[in-house]
């Protein structure tokens, strides 16, 4: 063999090499593989000028008070961010007084089980917090976009939510 094909044949084994462990999680996530189904921001939809682009956050309060309220990450809660962003929102559309689907039941139940398993005594209580800003040529909206609360859970009974305020 010559070493021109040998070099060839060593630059192709590196750049797969480097695809495979890309695509294996190092920690978390069961060992599972990233591929097919990494995250890319080119597959992102398109959004125009007034549409409506809403993020939501999910925030947990520690059981014994002295701390404050903190972010659960998708890293901590070993789920992927955009399967979070999906419960979240489908979390979020709840209405005040109305009944959750079971879409939204499955989605409580899950990060329920998730802040239970993962985060232990860590969480007392969960909320989910939404920021919406409408798109236009003027940044200035989105910057001006505050953060507000939308549901609360005590953790271990997340069909017992709440709207903010209320007990």
């Amino acid at each position: 063999m010559s070493a021109k094909k040998a070099f060839a044949i060593g630059v192709i084994v590196a750049v797969l090499g480097i695809q495979l462990v890309l695509n294996i999680p190092i920690r978390g996530f069961g060992g599972t593989w990233y591929w097919p189904f990494t995250d890319f921001t080119m597959y992102a939809g398109r959004m125009a000028f007034g549409d409506t682009l809403t993020v939501h956050r999910l925030r947990v309060t520690p059981c014994d008070g002295a701390a404050e309220a903190r972010l659960a990450t998708s890293e901590e809660l070993r789920i992927w961010s955009r399967r979070l962003a999906g419960r979240l929102g489908r979390i979020a559309a709840l209405e005040p007084g109305e009944a959750a689907g079971k879409a939204q039941e499955s989605a409580l139940v899950d990060l329920d089980d998730r802040l239970q398993r993962y985060l232990g005594d860590g969480a007392c209580s969960a909320e989910v917090w939404a920021k919406s800003a409408v798109l236009s040529r003027d940044p200035s909206g989105v910057r001006e976009a505050t953060w507000r609360p939308v549901l609360v859970w005590d953790v271990g009974q997340p069909l017992r939510f709440r709207q903010p305020g209320s007990r």
